[in-house]
């Protein structure tokens, strides 16, 4: 997908030296179009960073380690450590989609 990204990137750029405008660059552009594909990617980069998340939380707290020490660990408040823990996989200020 990254190739695709970078070679469709290569082919606007090539196409604004021609002298075409945006607009007719994108209304001629086969879909899905790069912002769609880097914004599917991010979020599925942040679902799998948000698994492996969870399920560090839960080896290191099955050690014995406590949900403080965790959040310590992590960056994060001992209750978003309990959410992760809880099986919650998105942020308590955000809802989910």
């Amino acid at each position: 997908m990254t190739a695709q990204v970078i070679t469709r990137a290569a082919q606007i750029r090539a196409r604004r030296l021609d002298g075409l405008s945006y607009r007719e660059i994108v209304s001629g552009e086969d879909l899905p179009l790069i912002a769609a594909v880097l914004t599917e990617n991010v979020q599925r980069l942040e679902a799998a960073g948000t698994r492996f998340r969870q399920a560090e939380a839960h080896a290191l707290h099955e050690e014995g380690m406590t949900m403080e020490e965790i959040g310590r660990l992590f960056g994060l408040t001992r209750q978003r450590i309990s959410a992760l823990l809880r099986g919650v996989s998105h942020p308590p200020d955000r809802p989910a989609s």
